[in-house]
């Protein structure tokens, strides 16, 4: 009986603690650039990324997803040259779908393709160190990712967009909220699962 209610105390405490640590945070000082990555929520990313890559003075902030990069010395946007390419270099051959019953599954899902695009852009740029910007639910996916992705050949910091609204203890008063959480607990499972085998 003891611990029976051992199991469920440590259940419950699990489950109520879950949203606090999927936000991640890792302080930087100055960085190269700042990587946004999208999202529902792009308004408040892009306005919290513009602020960091002003309060750090970074060199750039590059969105992936879109294939862009903002520079913070000329205040403007172009397209970043080659990144269709080297995006399509970012993933070895084959690793974004796996054949199986007669179908086709994807492997990689966007947020890692998005950080191996990342990564590129920042080789391509010289750049050796970043602060990675989005959500403050998807910050600790992003630390797992991350880690996989950089190593220890980049210097990264994490950081949530301030403009973005989240609750770490009310969040089950919510449908919306409590969606969120779940299904970044279902994508950090399936990323530790496939990230054996990549």
């Amino acid at each position: 009986m003891k611990s029976f209610l051992y199991t469920f105390c440590v259940v419950i405490a699990g489950v109520i603690m879950a949203p606090a640590f999927l936000v991640h945070s890792r302080p930087v000082e100055k960085v190269d650039c700042a990587i946004m990555l999208v999202g529902g929520e792009n308004d408040v990313r892009f306005k919290g990324a513009e602020q960091l890559v002003a309060e750090v003075k970074a060199s750039a902030l590059l969105v992936p997803a879109h294939h862009r990069v903002l520079y913070n010395d000329k205040k403007e946007s172009r397209s970043f040259s080659e990144t269709q390419r080297i995006a399509a270099q970012a993933v070895p051959l084959g690793g974004r779908r796996l054949r199986l019953f007669g179908k086709s599954w994807r492997i990689f899902e966007n947020t890692h393709l998005e950080l191996l695009t990342g990564r590129r852009m920042m080789e391509k740029l010289g750049y050796r160190s970043a602060v990675i910007v989005s959500s403050p639910y998807h910050m600790r996916r992003l630390q797992l990712i991350a880690h996989k992705v950089f190593g220890d050949d980049f210097r990264i910091g994490f950081a949530a967009t301030p403009f973005e609204a989240y609750d770490v203890i009310g969040c089950y008063s919510s449908w919306n909220n409590f969606r969120n959480v779940a299904s970044e607990y279902a994508k950090i499972g399936w990323f530790l699962v496939y990230s054996w085998f990549v």
